[in-house]
Parts: structure tokens; sequence; C-alpha cells
């Protein structure tokens, strides 16, 4: 019978290989580190295939009709694919498959009532080539892809990810052969590609997530992180991490966090003041992103003359479980309060940060001249501003368009977007590995 012999999870970030160098010298040397300690632990665990599970960017199916889970089955998988090998700066590469045993996950699952989509010639983006080059650099470990829809409504809430990946241990459990498997999940973490936070980092919530996989309780987990709580720290690709509660169910106990870091090029401070006054974002989005918005959102939120003069906002903040039972009246006396003339600590802490905006204009107006009555906006950061001036052009010619995200699946398909889950309650773990890469015992 086939042993589980590793269980690991790393984000798949396309910056990874492909502007890798523009990264601070010591977070390069950081994530080097980490992705080399993986590496050796894989190796130390001497896998005969990994199974890999990574959402599919809808590379292999189209939009109206996307599998829940698809297995590569080939004898040989390519990638990157077309495309993908220029923008994450890969050559093409070769790992041998292991048709087997991605057969018998395809039988074995119907005969569990699982039902897997299969592909004999699977395409790779980032989800699986960046994890490839870093922890199989030499293509020797066969690999079993196994591509999950983490971005079409319906996508599985965790309870169901967590139910598939306990049925998928006992799937590979059941091979005949003596495989030594490893399992590895890519994605996330808090992340919205080309929705209107692309550049967008919710550190708040990558922190809390990895602390609840430190403290190793699942139940907690999947009870807390749930569809809307992904949503609202990245719409369209923290859902990724459904991808991690799969391979969750492959351990017990805390999970080993090697490394966790923000790139100092985050636009989430800078963005954030900008968003707030958006005419083209909708009231109802905001208040979505009230009711679950991190502290330091919230400080940010309540400089905003539109968050103050909307009710159905205010009341959000007054109802976001994350503000601590403390700040509520603190919030009440900023909403009440004049900003320029009583400002709240809350507000001051705020626009001590550097790079706070304190007062937004519109994108037509003059940043040497402030509004009537108003202070002007500060520059938030150098890069940005860079970036308008070496866009000029671009920004000029856009000018009265309407707003159009280019991304943001809940406007895309609607407000429907988080299905009824189908489970009441998730089970409980069985103990077959740690997340340390250890066998389970004989």
């Amino acid at each position: 019978m086939a042993k589980i012999v590793a269980a690991m999870a790393m984000t798949h970030s396309p910056g990874l290989t492909g502007w890798f160098d523009r990264a601070p010298k010591d977070q390069q040397a950081q994530a080097l580190q980490a992705l080399g300690e993986m590496r050796e632990r894989l190796a130390a665990a001497r896998p005969d295939a990994v199974v890999v599970f990574s959402n599919d960017h809808l590379l292999n199916w189209p939009m109206n009709n996307t599998p829940g889970y698809t297995v590569g089955i080939g004898a040989e998988h390519v990638g990157p694919a077309d495309w993908y090998d220029e923008w994450l700066a890969l050559q093409k590469y070769r790992i041998p498959g292991h048709p087997a045993l991605a057969r018998h996950i395809v039988t074995e699952g119907a005969r569990r009532r699982l039902s897997f989509a299969y592909l004999r010639e699977m395409q790779f983006d980032d989800g699986v080539s960046v994890p490839m080059h870093y922890l199989n650099p030499s293509c020797e470990i066969p690999l079993v892809p196994v591509t999950m829809n983490c971005t079409v409504p319906p996508i599985p809430t965790p309870e169901r990810a967590y139910q598939v990946g306990t049925t998928l241990r006992e799937i590979l459990k059941a091979y005949p052969g003596s495989e030594r498997i490893a399992v590895l999940a890519t994605g996330g973490l808090s992340h919205e590609p080309g929705g209107p936070r692309y550049f967008w980092v919710d550190e708040e919530f990558d922190l809390w997530f990895l602390d609840l996989l430190k403290k190793g309780d699942h139940q907690a987990l999947l009870r807390e992180c749930t569809l809307e709580r992904m949503e609202a720290a990245g719409s369209g690709g923290t859902a990724e991490l459904l991808a991690w509660i799969v391979a969750l169910a492959f351990t017990t106990g805390p999970a080993e966090v090697l490394a966790y870091m923000i790139s100092s090029d985050n636009l989430r401070p800078a963005l954030l003041p900008a968003l707030l006054e958006n005419p083209s974002i909708l009231e109802d989005e905001l208040v979505k992103f009230a009711l679950s918005a991190s502290r330091e959102s919230v400080a940010t939120m309540l400089q905003s003359k539109r968050v103050r003069a909307s009710t159905a906002i205010r009341d959000g903040l007054k109802s976001n479980p994350y503000v601590k039972k403390e700040e509520l009246e603190e919030i009440g006396k900023v909403i009440s309060a004049d900003a320029e003339d009583t400002p709240s600590p809350m507000v001051e802490a705020a626009s001590e940060r550097p790079g706070a905006v304190i007062e937004t204009t519109a994108a037509t107006a003059n940043p040497e001249e402030p509004e009537s009555g108003g202070a002007a906006s500060e520059v938030p950061d150098e890069e940005v501003a860079a970036y308008f001036s070496e866009h000029a052009a671009d920004i000029a010619a856009e000018e009265g368009k309407p707003f159009k995200p280019t991304g943001g699946i809940v406007d895309l398909l609607g407000a429907d977007y988080f299905p009824v889950s189908d489970v009441a309650e998730a089970p409980e773990p069985a103990p077959v590995a740690s997340a340390k890469a250890e066998p389970p015992p004989a």
C-alpha cells in the first residue's frame, strides 16, 4: 500500500520567477532559504510521486464548463504553456507523470462518489510551474497534477475542500503499489488578479490564516476561514487557499510556517483612500468591505468623507467583528466629529503612517491646488508618483471614461457568488501524516 510521506503548501506567485530580481535583496534571500528548505525536506521524504493541488486559472477549461477537480493523467507533463513561459521567465520543462496513480485517483474517486475530470495533456501556468521550478528543479520526481476550480461559481466551500482532501487521502493510501507520495498545495495568499485591488495584499488576513495553520485546529480554520472572508481579502485569487485546505486534510497537528514576506511595492495603503472616494465603487461593495476590514483599514475609512456620510457604511463598520468593542465608541466619535478640528486617536494614528493620504481629490484635480476648504493630497509613495508620471499620457487618454475593472468575479457573474454548502459538518481529521513531512507509523 502507498504511504503519504510529506504535505506542504506554498504560493505560486509568478513574481518568484518572472521578476524575482526586483524584490529587495533581503526578501530574495529569505524566499530562497525557505524554498530551499522545502526542497530539502521533499527530497528527504524520498517520494516516488508528488500530487500537486492548484487553481486552474481558466487555462484548461472554459468559464462555462469548469470542473471542480481535474487530474492530469499523462505519461509526461510539459510546461509552461505558451506565453506563460515568457511571462514566468522559465524555459520549457518536461516532468514524468505517473499515469497509473493518476488513473487510480479518477477511478477510485468515482467509487467513493467523488467525480474527477481528467486530461491526457494538461496546460500549466504559474500554478504548477513555479513550485516545480523550486521544489523539483531536476524534474525527476513524477508529477500528478490536480487542478481545482477556485474561481468560477459555484466554487467549493472550505468544508467541501477538506472533505475532498480526506477522501483523496484514503484514495492514495489505497493505491496497490508501494509508492511514497508527497502532496503539495499551491496558491494564495491574498490577492485580486485583474481586479480593482490588483496590487493589494491583505497582510493582516495572511498572517491570521497562517496563525490558524500554526495552531493546528482544523475545525477552527474551517469555521472561521469562510469563502466570504477570503473574498474580502481579494476577489478571484485568495480562494486559491482552498488547495491548502485540501492538503490540510493530509496532516494532523500544527503546521510549521517557514517564511512570509510582503512586497514593499504593496499598494494597499496608497490605493484604499482613492478606492473609497471612487464613485464607480458601489456603496454596497464598500459596506461588504467595512464588515471585514482590518483595524488599519477601518482607521483609513474613517478619514473618508464618503464613509462618514454613509449610514450604511458606518453601520457596516460598527458590525465589523474584527473591531474591538472598546473601539466602537471611538468610531462613533470619529463619525460625529469634524475630522480636521477634532481628530480621534484612530485617525491620528493612521495619519502618522508613512504614505497615509489624509484627503483625496478628483483624479483630474491639480495636486498643487487643494479643494476649497480642504488640504492638498499628499503623495502616498514615490514609486506610485513615478508610475503616474510615466503613464501620464495613458491616464489622460482614459479621462472621462467610465471605470471598468478587468477582474472581480462578483461583478462579472453576479451577487450569487457563494453557494450554500451541502456539507453540514466537516469530518474529523484522521491522523495520517504530519505537516513536517514525517511518514505515518507503519
